[in-house]
């Protein structure tokens, strides 16, 4: 269990998931989430995007007027991005 003062909307989650995986750019996080609460942490945190999805408690129109950079029907529909060979000597952390 996560220990942070404050639950959605207060920034503390994404900061406390940042330090877990030593993620040191807020802007590199992308916040997705199907509620106002959702957006308004993100937007809180200063995740460098914000991303509405509409499976779940709120509408488009909700979910912009919270701060969502960009609304999608599901997190499914959300482009991964390739992942980069390693160079010699990169490692990608553990996260087990």
């Amino acid at each position: 269990m996560w220990h942070v003062p404050e639950g959605r909307p207060y920034p503390y989650m994404v900061h406390h998931l940042m330090e877990q995986t030593k993620v040191m750019n807020v802007k590199r996080v992308c916040k997705v989430g199907d509620s106002v609460r959702d957006i308004e942490e993100g937007r809180n945190a200063g995740c460098g995007l914000v991303v509405g999805v509409l499976s779940g408690a709120d509408s488009f129109a909700e979910l912009m007027a919270a701060g969502a950079h960009v609304v999608c029907e599901r997190v499914t529909d959300l482009p991964v991005p390739k992942r980069q060979p390693l160079l010699n000597n990169q490692r990608l952390p553990d996260f087990s």
